[in-house]
């Protein structure tokens, strides 16, 4: 007997690249747990960088119809997640453009997900954690070292993949993510509450591993 079910559990286990391959074929089941896993990460990292959250909305509307209509293009044998966020950067210079709309310095919406894959739970107390970090950030970072440290940092994509994503060179996201990091250390340093998920996040940023990929 068919159960809707069970193949939504599923879905829920495959990877990207599995959920965009089955979509090129039409199944727009996979389509939607595309979106579940998306849609909350891009509303995060839009809202940092328009002035309304309805203007990141609608970015982010947009984005998930392109994926949908484009997503014959995509090469499964890549990473799902900078070629969506490839899509929502550009889509949204072009949204402030079309609205003479400026890129703010706001405090972002709190985390909703952080990493669809996992269970409730773990998302949960992970979010939990890293609120207050990203919540410094919006603080401390410009408007572009907050985007480059959350898609390095926060999607793990790597530097080559953060530059195609921002349109930008390596070394110039190298010089980002190290102005970042310098701004930050001291208030990570100084944060006598540090969560578990903080200190990793603090070891990791003390390596400047940019650098070292920039020369590589």
């Amino acid at each position: 007997m068919h159960d809707p079910a069970a193949n939504a559990e599923s879905l829920y286990h495959l990877s990207d690249a599995e959920l965009a391959r089955r979509l090129q074929t039409g199944c727009e089941r996979s389509f939607a747990e595309i979106d579940r896993r998306f849609r909350p990460r891009l509303l995060y990292a839009l809202t940092r960088r328009l002035p309304r959250r309805e203007d990141a909305e609608d970015v982010v509307q947009q984005t998930m119809l392109r994926v949908f209509q484009k997503i014959r293009l995509f090469d499964t044998n890549q990473r799902l997640s900078p070629w969506v966020f490839t899509i929502a950067m550009r889509l949204s210079i072009e949204h402030g453009r079309r609205k003479q709309l400026p890129i703010l310095a706001e405090t972002a919406a709190p985390l909703e997900i952080a990493d669809a894959s996992l269970s409730p739970e773990y998302v949960a107390v992970h979010n939990e954690e890293r609120d207050h970090l990203w919540k410094l950030a919006d603080r401390v970072l410009k408007p572009d070292q907050w985007t480059a440290l959350w898609l390095h940092y926060g999607e793990e994509l790597s530097i080559t993949e953060v530059a195609r994503t921002l349109s930008k060179t390596k070394s110039a996201i190298s010089v980002q993510l190290f102005r970042a990091r310098k701004a930050l250390l001291p208030h990570l340093q100084n944060n006598k509450c540090q969560e578990p998920s903080q200190e990793k996040v603090l070891d990791t940023i003390s390596q400047e591993p940019a650098l070292v990929e920039v020369n590589t």
